[in-house]
């Protein structure tokens, strides 16, 4: 009978944490086109990374960045569009008073005021890092945004964060 509390004991923990973690790491609203086949195979766009849905010989083609999904079109239960709030993993950073100074140009985000050595990451929605740099000794870093996808981003820095469409 002991096991079986703990067990429940660690469960009901579990259960009360989750909404704690979840709103630490930050949650944002997704939206999708959704294809479903009759098959039961469900394959999600995000609308942010700009599907493309075209007709090729009977069959529907999506096409997102690199990725595409070609099916005969008997074989399409439905497309359909919605929306989920999914998990960013970045948490909110506090305000604080510094002297940044940021600049947008050109597909580079270029930062000064920062301190020494102040690291600048560049994330995806899904709270990926998709860039990183640190500022020099006068407190200046700049990073390219040339080579990443089309969609919404989030640039931290130690005293800021930005959100950014490209």
């Amino acid at each position: 009978m002991k096991k079986r509390s703990l067990i429940t004991q660690m469960v009901l923990g579990i259960m009360l944490l989750l909404p704690a973690a979840m709103q630490a790491q930050g949650m944002t609203e997704v939206q999708y086109l959704v294809l479903t086949e009759t098959d039961g195979t469900i394959s999600k766009f995000a609308l942010s990374d700009g599907p493309v849905l075209t007709y090729k010989g009977g069959n529907v083609v999506v096409t997102c960045g690199e990725q595409a999904v070609e099916t005969s079109m008997d074989a399409v239960a439905s497309c359909t569009f919605n929306s989920e709030r999914v998990l960013t993993g970045i948490e909110t950073i506090a305000q604080s008073t510094q002297g940044e100074q940021s600049s947008f140009a050109f597909g580079t985000a270029s930062f000064e005021g920062m301190k020494a050595g102040g690291k600048v990451v560049v994330y995806t929605l899904d709270g990926k890092a998709v860039a990183t740099t640190t500022a020099d000794a006068e407190g200046r870093a700049s990073v390219s945004l040339a080579g990443l996808q089309r969609g919404v981003y989030i640039l931290r820095t130690p005293s800021k964060s930005y959100k950014i469409n490209k």
